[in-house]
């Protein structure tokens, strides 16, 4: 990352990526003027993470032993140099 931040939250299936957003402003205040994406592509923020191909991948990383906590999927926010106000 260009600022080597990460931060990781844990999510309710049911939550869309606005309802996620809303919580991430506790971490940073100016959390509407990104761009949220995954593999490049911008994501649905009126959609749930699986609703944008972002799936829970822990029983496959149970079934194959490897653990769920080896595998936790990302998501990139960019900052859309907006001038909005925190």
């Amino acid at each position: 990352t260009l600022t080597s931040q990460d931060h990781e939250l844990e999510v309710a299936s049911e939550e869309t990526l606005h309802e996620i957003q809303k919580r991430y402003f506790a971490i940073n205040k100016h959390a509407g003027s990104y761009t949220w994406k995954r593999l490049k592509k911008p994501l649905n923020m009126q959609k749930t993470l699986e609703e944008n191909h972002v799936f829970d991948e822990s029983e496959e990383m149970n079934r194959l032993r490897i653990g769920e906590k080896a595998y936790t999927p990302t998501l990139h926010i960019y900052f859309n140099d907006d001038l909005s106000v925190a």
